[in-house]
């Protein structure tokens, strides 16, 4: 292939605030819109998991965009922080 294989991803450690509220997370699965940011590049494609398509056990996810389900997590999230900016 004349194109590497690369993964981005988004990860969060339980430290903060915000990443160990599972809330938030779901919320951010389904707000990015994975085939929008990869658009502008012809050799990029949206992935969905963690691994790549060449490889065995993936659960073949499909995109989680959606921006309503993303808010009804959003909703939800504990943080006081984040309340007090509501």
């Amino acid at each position: 292939s004349k194109y590497p294989i690369v993964i981005w991803g988004i990860f969060f450690n339980n430290v903060n605030e915000f990443g160990s509220d599972i809330n938030f997370k779901k919320a951010l699965k389904h707000a990015i819109n994975r085939s929008e940011l990869a658009q502008d590049d012809p050799a990029a494609k949206p992935a969905y998991e963690a691994l790549t398509s060449l490889v065995w056990g993936r659960r073949s996810l499909k995109d989680s965009y959606d921006v309503q389900e993303a808010q009804k997590h959003l909703s939800k999230v504990e943080n006081q922080n984040y309340k007090k900016l509501r």
